[in-house]
């Protein structure tokens, strides 16, 4: 029958081309999955039998166009990322399909009309199937064979058209997902106390119009590079910034928020979680304004990703999103040389480091490894789990660290780092198990595994003055105004990190996502960092339906692991009076989810672990 064999064939290829780098023995598992295929498909088409013609139709229908999302995504995400990322993507889209349709109706509608002409298409050739059985069973048809021809040069196109797009950059499924051009309900809200503007003509002509190369590595922690005491040589090239080209790295560098829209939005507009707002002012539109050109190389999808097209906004000269990271290289190489009489911004995002990124063979040093992006949050692995994690992590800091370097020659090799700034920086960091309950990913605390980001600088003209021992990524673009010679907005929150006096305090805040915990619960967390005269101080607080689950602190010279909770009353007061202080702020507030929510203080803290 023609379904049956179209389905072993799409089964075979789908699954051949996802195993062929994850499993040693892809031979075995190919077969067993082209038997379980095989006998679902035998299975539907006897209760479609049994069930009459139409029925049949309808099932073999459905099956084939499951069989085509799945095993043409697989491959196209396989070849994109390097990963079963569909799986994730899958479960997510399931968990939060009311959210999804109502975040991204457009997409919604095209994802629907998609799987109504897949299912149209399947029920065509399982009509052409079923007419071969009953009317010539001993040949094909003209008519159904020419049917199943046709659908069968239509299949081909789609995956020779899904496989071009796949080597632009594009991932059919994560654009599925992440939607572009859509609006979502999780934006920052309008804040009407945003009355800035950019002054007629822009801004007092810069000092100097250097080109600033922002790198954002999605979910890199500066606990595993070597400047910050990490054993493992995992960034050779910025390492040698820090040893031969008097490059500054700031000691404690925290990410206010633990998701990377908030991360991404708090590094271009300076301001914190709670205070974003969809008409801020923000690093590129001031550069703009300032004779900039700007441009966005973005790995990954962001337009339609928790109102991010409305922080990038229109004002650049190029926006690239959905690339690899391998994609960023071609696209830099394609830029014109160095023009002097403008100004260059470039915003580099990352993915390497985040769990769907995709790790290449020649940069498997550490073995062996594993993938995080397949285990589940908030398991207790053993050791051996842990270090294969671990390893993995390193490995994709690693081939973060040469993408760097290979972007960085080809921007020499064109003139632009003659005079320019260049920045590394992360949205957030990324737990890899330093304690139960928070093992893997992002969105679970704020210990310091989760939010101590790397904030590298590096100019090409001068030396640089010490940085600040503390700061945050509000502080990033008053950084790169500040060495431009460019006088801030007053709506940034954030101040150059050489600039005294230097901040004592940075503060960050966080609330899961609805139904991130068992039960639908949300997790609302604050954390204070705080220079005090014994040193570098830290509380965290974890609320849970009103309720305070955690409260401890800890002393970051003594403890940076954060393992043994203070108990000095003097210390702890004093935090808890400069967390008060931030909470004092002026807040835009529009449908958010924020600790200042809940109006019960009641305590059920257990001190030193969450309960």
């Amino acid at each position: 029958m023609f379904s049956l064999a179209l389905v072993i064939v799409a089964s075979a290829v789908g699954l051949r081309a996802g195993f062929a780098r994850w499993a040693p023995r892809w031979g075995r598992a190919l077969v067993l999955h082209v038997a379980v295929t095989t006998a679902l498909t035998l299975a539907l088409q006897c209760v479609g039998w049994l069930l009459g013609t139409a029925a049949l139709c309808g099932l073999a229908g459905t099956w084939l166009a499951v069989l085509a999302f799945v095993h043409v995504g697989h491959k196209v995400a396989t070849a994109n990322w390097g990963t079963p990322l569909y799986r994730a993507l899958v479960v997510y889209t399931l968990r939060n399909l009311g959210e999804s349709a109502a975040t991204f109706p457009r997409q919604a509608a095209y994802a629907a009309a998609g799987l109504a002409a897949a299912f149209a298409a399947g029920a065509l050739v399982g009509w052409a199937d079923v007419r071969a059985d009953l009317l010539v069973p001993s040949r094909l048809g003209f008519w159904p064979t020419l049917l199943a021809s046709g659908g069968l040069a239509l299949a081909l196109a789609v995956v020779v058209r899904l496989r071009g797009l796949a080597g632009q950059g594009w991932d059919p499924l994560v654009s599925l997902v992440c939607g572009h051009s859509s609006v979502d309900l999780a934006m920052p809200p309008y804040d009407p106390s945003l009355t800035e503007a950019l002054p007629p003509g822009g801004p007092r002509e810069p000092a100097r119009r250097a080109t600033v190369v922002l790198f954002v590595v999605d979910s890199l922690r500066a606990r595993n590079l070597p400047f910050y005491g990490y054993g493992r040589p995992t960034a050779p090239f910025l390492t040698s910034w820090v040893e031969q080209q008097g490059a500054q790295v700031v000691p404690v560098a925290v990410s206010p928020c633990l998701s990377s829209e908030h991360g991404i939005w708090t590094v271009l507009s300076s301001r914190g979680y709670r205070h974003h707002a969809i008409n801020s002012l923000n690093l590129h539109d001031v550069l703009h304004a300032a004779g900039y050109k700007v441009r966005f190389f973005l790995s990954g999808s962001h337009r339609g990703w928790r109102g991010l097209e409305k922080l990038y906004g229109r004002g650049h000269e190029q926006f690239l999103e959905g690339l690899p990271d391998t994609g960023l290289l071609a696209e830099v190489a394609k830029l014109p040389p160095k023009d002097p009489a403008f100004g260059d911004f470039l915003h580099v995002h990352l993915m390497s480091v985040h769990s769907s990124g995709r790790l290449h063979a020649k940069f498997e040093h550490w073995r062996p490894w594993q993938n995080r992006v397949n285990l589940l949050e908030h398991d207790r692995f053993d050791a051996q789990t842990v270090e294969r994690v671990v390893n993995h992590y390193d490995n994709t800091v690693l081939q973060a660290d040469a993408y760097i370097r290979q972007i960085c020659e080809r921007l020499g090799e064109k003139g632009y780092l003659r005079d320019a700034v260049l920045i590394v920086t992360a949205d957030h960091a990324e737990a890899l198990g330093e304690r139960p309950g928070y093992y893997l990913g992002h969105a679970w605390s704020l210990f310091q595994e989760s939010i101590h980001v790397p904030i590298v600088v590096c100019d090409t003209t001068q030396a640089l003055p010490e940085a600040a021992l503390l700061a945050d990524l509000t502080d990033v673009a008053p950084t790169i105004a500040h060495l431009l010679g460019i006088e801030p907005p007053r709506s940034w929150q954030g101040q150059s990190v050489f600039r005294e006096p230097f901040r004592r305090d940075v503060y960050a805040e966080y609330t899961t996502y609805a139904g991130g915990l068992p039960g639908g619960r949300r997790r609302a967390m604050e954390a204070v960092l705080s220079r005090l005269p014994g040193g570098l101080y830290k509380m965290i607080w974890h609320q849970e339906e009103g309720l305070e689950t955690f409260r401890s602190a800890f002393g970051l010279a003594a403890d940076p692991r954060e393992m043994r909770p203070i108990t000095d009353p003097a210390i702890l007061a004093e935090l808890a009076a400069r967390r008060d202080a931030f909470l004092q702020l002026p807040v835009c507030e529009a449908g958010k989810v924020r600790l200042a929510d809940f109006p019960s203080r009641r305590s059920a803290t257990v001190a030193g672990g969450p309960k």
